[in-house]
């Protein structure tokens, strides 16, 4: 007790979570959000529902007419959040040419661009997450088919020279007891 006979505060402490060098939100799974048993497909819920990152495939020059892809996941619940989706980036310029939002369904649906104004142009696929809430906030790619300069099947894992970035985990602060 205290010169004024209280009792003193209770302390705590609280760890710390600095993830593993390495780690990414996005991995190659074979579970859905509803986690059912599905092919192996890109996810962003291999850093938990509420991971958040970008993944981006190498640079490749447009040379089909379209691309087609498969996607799955959710962007809020009945969609709208506009912050989980896939696009074609001019790789010098970093504009965002096609931009496709999850499709609202745990199940893989086709999506496609037509590509036809781009072609000779050198861009990046990329996949988003910017969701962090802990439900409906999730972005998945099972294929992706830009002609002979980009055809992935995540079946196979992911592809050499993907990138991915994921935000810093915001330190928080809060007193407890």
């Amino acid at each position: 007790r205290g010169a004024d006979g209280a009792r003193p505060a209770p302390r705590f402490q609280a760890l710390r979570y600095e993830p593993a060098a390495g780690w990414t939100t996005w991995k190659v799974l074979d579970r859905d959000g509803a986690n059912r048993q599905v092919e192996p497909y890109l996810s962003s819920l291999g850093g938990g529902e509420s991971g958040t990152g970008i993944v981006a495939s190498p640079e490749f020059a447009v040379e089909a007419d379209s691309i087609s892809m498969t996607l799955c996941g959710h962007d809020a619940m009945g969609g709208g959040g506009k912050k989980n989706f896939v696009a074609l980036v001019d790789a010098a310029s970093k504009e965002t040419l096609r931009t496709t939002y999850a499709p609202l369904s745990d199940a893989m649906k086709d999506a496609s661009w037509d590509v036809r104004d781009l072609r000779g142009r050198r861009v990046r696929f990329e996949a988003h997450d910017g969701d962090s809430g802990t439900a409906f906030a999730w972005m998945g790619v099972g294929r992706i088919d830009a002609g002979p300069a980009l055809r992935v099947d995540f079946r196979q894992g992911l592809p050499a020279g993907w990138t991915s970035t994921t935000p810093k985990i915001a330190v928080r602060t809060e007193p407890v007891g």
